[in-house]
């Protein structure tokens, strides 16, 4: 690639050999204006909104449970994308309007931007997929609870989802960086979400094949039946935290077809839009943390 920078280059168009369906148009300059707004909207609320839950769970003493290990990581991986993530598209769609800078240059900052998204999404991704565990055993197996939720598993647990995240990332960008075909990245990628996806259905079908043991069940005791409804209550954010990730990768996967198919789609960065698209399940989880 050129070490001219944009503004003296003769080119209006060009991309990155590491992601070749977004084609940057310098011509378009609205699109990128509009980028930079939206992830500056979306960074500054997911930033409040995830310090708000922070802060919520260290004061308040009725949130202070096992779960809770799980809710504060995932905070943090929600956190991330506004304070870390956002700025980064921010920068880099600022630097392609400047065009002071290389394309090489700019290259460098979409695979970091790739790396701390990708990251952090990944690590919601595997924290709900903990979650669903969690309330299966909550759910089907209440008297084992206490032996198999520890705290120390717990923390271990949303540790090794970090690590997954962050191993997973850096693979993908690796194996770009080869000849490897495209088609074994998303193979690659299309198994590791299936096997997660597969889990998160199979733990939530038993979660509500055993809540509707308990509402045929007759409680003798209020405390049990304040409990099954609390817990039954829990279940249900959890499943609503899952429905609003995968919610957030349908565009994405749109957006891959799109551009694909389609020259128009990739000049006008429709794969980035449905990236930043993904940022506001940011926003989203916090707000369902305490329906």
């Amino acid at each position: 690639m050129s070490e001219d920078s944009l503004v003296n280059s003769s080119r209006s168009k060009f991309f990155c050999p590491g992601a070749p369906l977004i084609i940057w148009d310098l011509e378009r300059k609205v699109f990128i204006q509009l980028g930079i707004a939206l992830s500056a909207l979306i960074g500054s609320f997911a930033v409040l909104l995830n310090i708000l839950v922070i802060l919520a769970i260290k004061k308040t003493r009725e949130l202070k449970t096992k779960s809770i290990i799980l809710i504060t990581s995932l905070a943090v991986a929600d956190l991330l994308v506004g304070a870390v993530s956002a700025p980064f598209n921010i920068t880099l769609d600022a630097l392609i309007l400047r065009g002071t800078v290389s394309v090489d240059m700019i290259c460098v900052m979409t695979k970091l931007t790739k790396l701390v998204s990708g990251t952090a999404y990944r690590a919601s991704y595997y924290h709900v997929v903990l979650f669903s565990w969690e309330r299966y055993v909550a759910i089907v197996k209440p008297m084992k609870y206490k032996a198999i939720v520890t705290e120390k598993r717990l923390t271990r647990l949303a540790i090794i989802a970090w690590m997954a995240a962050l191993t997973t990332s850096v693979l993908l960008l690796a194996l770009e960086a080869t000849a490897v075909s495209k088609m074994v990245l998303r193979v690659i990628f299309a198994i590791v979400h299936f096997l997660a996806f597969t889990l998160m259905v199979y733990f939530y079908s038993m979660v509500y094949i055993g809540i509707r043991k308990w509402n045929r069940s007759q409680f003798s005791h209020v405390n049990a039946l304040i409990k099954a409804r609390m817990e039954s209550k829990t279940a249900l954010t959890v499943f609503l935290l899952t429905i609003a990730i995968l919610i957030a990768i349908v565009p994405l996967g749109v957006a891959h077809v799109l551009a694909q198919r389609s020259l128009f789609f990739r000049e006008i960065s429709v794969l980035r839009w449905a990236e930043t698209f993904l940022l506001l399940n940011s926003i989203v989880n916090p707000a369902l943390y305490f329906l």
